[in-house]
C-alpha cells in the first residue's frame, strides 16, 4: 500500500476517534447532563457554552469562509466568469438565509401547536350550576394572551441543525484530506482538523 494512502487512512481513524472521544464526553459525565445544578454550576456550563460558540464563529469566520471564498474565486476565474456581483458571498449568505428560514418555519409551526395547549384553562368552567368560581377573569381568558416559559430553551431541532452542519462540514474535509497530494500537505490538514476538533 502506497504511504501517502496509509496516511490518509490513519488520519482519518484518528480523526474519527478523536471526535468520538470529544462528542461523547458531554453525553457520559453526568456533570454536564446535570439541569439542577447549582447557580455555579449553571455558570460555569454557560462560560463553556460561550466559549464552544466562539471556537465555532471563529472556525466560520477564519477557517471556512477565507476557503471558500479563495476556492470559489479560483472557480470562477478558472471558467473565466467576471462579474462585478459579489456573487461569492451571494451564494454564502443564501444558503445562510435558507438554513435560518427553515429553522424558523419549523420552530413557529411547533410553538403554534404548544400555544393551542396554553391557551386552555387551567380549570374547566362548570355552567351546570354546582361548580365553584375559579377567580380567573373572563377578559384575562379569552384575551388569548400567554406567558410562555422556554423550560427548554436548546430546542431538539436546533441541535439536530448543528449537528448536521457539522457532519457535512466533516465530510467535505475528510474529502479535502483525501484529494491532497502529498504526506506533508495531509499531516498539516489533519494537524489543523485535529485542533478544531479538540476545541
Amino acid at each position: 500500500m502506497d504511504y501517502l494512502l496509509q496516511v490518509k487512512i490513519g488520519a482519518l481513524i484518528g480523526l474519527l476517534l478523536l471526535t468520538l472521544l470529544f462528542g461523547f464526553i458531554p453525553a457520559k459525565v453526568r456533570w454536564f447532563r446535570d439541569t439542577n445544578g447549582t447557580e455555579t454550576h449553571r455558570t460555569v456550563l454557560s462560560l463553556i457554552s460561550c466559549f464552544a460558540g466562539g471556537v465555532f464563529l471563529a472556525a466560520c469566520l477564519l477557517d471556512i469562509i477565507p476557503d471558500y471564498l479563495s476556492d470559489i474565486t479560483a472557480e470562477l476565474n478558472s471558467r473565466k466568469v467576471e462579474t462585478s456581483f459579489p456573487l461569492p458571498e451571494f451564494i454564502m449568505a443564501a444558503g445562510f438565509f435558507t438554513v435560518l428560514i427553515l429553522e424558523r418555519i419549523v420552530l413557529n409551526c411547533r410553538e403554534m401547536g404548544v400555544a393551542q395547549e396554553e391557551r386552555a384553562p387551567l380549570m374547566p368552567d362548570n355552567r351546570n350550576g354546582h361548580g365553584h368560581g375559579h377567580g380567573i377573569s373572563p377578559d384575562l381568558e379569552s384575551s388569548g394572551h400567554h406567558v410562555h416559559v422556554d423550560f427548554q430553551a436548546h430546542s431538539p431541532f436546533r441541535s439536530f441543525m448543528l449537528f448536521l452542519s457539522l457532519s457535512l462540514h466533516s465530510v467535505f474535509e475528510g474529502l479535502a484530506i483525501g484529494l491532497q497530494n502529498t504526506d506533508s500537505k495531509v499531516r498539516q490538514k489533519v494537524f489543523h482538523l485535529m485542533l478544531k476538533v479538540s476545541f
